[in-house]
């Protein structure tokens, strides 16, 4: 996943501050989207300001997956969730700078968070295309963006790419001071524009990742937490009209 601009690790503290609960309340934003048990992924987790309360929500048997370019942000997040007592339902991962390094998670994600990073990344269809791979059939993805950085048409573009990697919009959501959507995965389009596989079902014949003519898996490097387990399972979410 090459990135257009890496946020400073400084900002990471900012955007961790207690004080933006005050505006953006996580738990109140996830809430209505996970329950105990669920497995998370959380794209570009900086610190954890949305990866923690997502820990609490989803439960001792659920798991969180946070994934960042920066190993420094990373570590400040396990410290953050070593202190409040999360460390056990949390999996930190730096990515590279041309994939996710998530192929391992194939079919296996309820809800995947992509919460103002999508604007800092040059290859939007990339990162939509990992992250479809990784849902199970029928998962969801909150995407978000700030609105001081994207514009309605740019947010609009975003969308457009991540249709044509089989995540669809389901929903619009609120979110103060962002453009906020709930896409739920589904089969990807050919260049032409024809579809591979159903809604709620993977492509077929696509490994690692799921849009066509893309790369295919990448390695991956676990800064900490748990591997993730055979046959756990979250459980089912309730698609939101």
């Amino acid at each position: 996943m090459s990135q257009r601009h890496l946020c400073p690790v400084w900002v990471g503290y900012l955007l961790a501050n207690p004080i933006r609960t005050l505006f953006q309340n996580p738990e109140k934003i996830l809430g209505p989207h996970l329950t105990a048990g669920m497995w998370v992924l959380d794209i570009g987790s900086a610190m954890g300001f949305f990866s923690l309360p997502a820990a609490r929500l989803v439960g001792p048997i659920g798991r969180v997956v946070c994934v960042d370019l920066q190993q420094k942000m990373l570590d400040a997040l396990l410290r953050r969730a070593s202190r409040v007592q999360l460390r056990g339902r949390i999996e930190a991962r730096v990515c590279g700078s041309e994939c996710l390094g998530i192929a391992d998670l194939h079919d296996r994600i309820d809800m995947a968070l992509l919460i103002a990073v999508i604007h800092e990344i040059a290859d939007p269809s990339r990162c939509f295309a990992e992250v479809h791979d990784s849902l199970r059939a029928g998962g969801h993805v909150l995407f978000a963006e700030p609105r001081g950085h994207v514009a309605e048409e740019t947010f609009g573009a975003s969308l457009a790419a991540a249709e044509r990697a089989g995540l669809r919009k389901i929903g619009s959501l609120r979110i103060p001071w962002s453009r906020a959507a709930l896409l739920e995965k589904g089969g990807c389009l050919e260049p032409d524009g024809e579809r591979i596989g159903s809604w709620g079902g993977r492509a077929e014949g696509v490994a690692g990742v799921a849009a066509p003519g893309k790369a295919g898996p990448c390695p991956r490097t676990l800064v900490g937490g748990l591997q993730p387990e055979p046959g756990l399972r979250g459980t089912p979410m309730p698609v939101i009209p």
